[in-house]
């Protein structure tokens, strides 16, 4: 019986910015549709600051949470996407060449749906807290773009669980596994990509965090 060597892969903030991402997500999606708007408010506000996180742990982090880590060039990218058949069972220390513009575009559009929503107005009660910056003009436009681009995320969210799936059923991986426990294990005759992870630089970290959680609050003065 083979050994399952394991490998360190995502470390504890990038776990946790994924978990509570998704929690902040669902809950902005069910607070709008229950009219509970002032929670819808404070949960959009915290997608912005994990996102604002997640894009400075991208310079500062550890390995495979950095950009110059896992964005390749597009020609790179297709390929993998041509060779994806024999890809699916290499275990990529990171993110794969395709995985990273996955994780480009999921951060661009919930930046783009939780930025317009601090613009956003519903014309009855509820207002982002930079709404009043705008003419009114500018406050459709935004709130028009944050009705529109809900949708283009769902649909990468959809790509995304779609992926994960095709990993598991195509290549035998479990991608959420070491999103929870932050180690992948494989079978000794599984191709591994990448090494280990690097220590988490906990100072860095509460740097990334501070500034977040900062440029969150200074959208609350204007």
């Amino acid at each position: 019986m083979s050994s399952k060597p394991c490998y360190a892969l995502w470390d504890l903030p990038v776990r946790l910015f994924h978990w509570l991402l998704l929690a902040a997500i669902l809950t902005a999606v069910v607070s709008v549709n229950l009219n509970a708007m002032t929670l819808h408010v404070w949960a959009g506000q915290t997608v912005f600051g994990l996102v604002l996180f997640r894009l400075l742990w991208g310079f500062l982090g550890t390995r495979t949470a950095r950009f110059s880590s896992f964005v390749r060039s597009p020609v790179v990218a297709l390929a993998y996407l041509r060779n994806l058949r024999e890809q699916v069972r290499v275990l990529h220390l990171g993110h794969n060449p395709m995985g990273a513009y996955s994780v480009l575009g999921l951060l661009a559009l919930t930046l783009i749906q939780a930025g317009t929503g601090l613009f956003a107005d519903d014309d009855v009660l509820t207002q982002g807290p930079l709404a009043h910056l705008l003419s009114s003009d500018g406050r459709e436009f935004m709130t028009a773009w944050h009705k529109l681009n809900i949708n283009l995320l769902f649909a990468m969210i959809a790509l995304h669980i779609l992926a994960i799936f095709m990993y598991w059923k195509l290549g035998k991986q479990n991608l959420v596994r070491p999103m929870v426990i932050g180690k992948a294990c494989v079978t000794e005759d599984r191709p591994v990509e990448g090494t280990d992870n690097t220590a988490t630089p906990w100072m860095r970290f509460a740097l990334s965090v501070g500034m977040a959680v900062g440029m969150v609050w200074g959208v609350n003065l204007f």
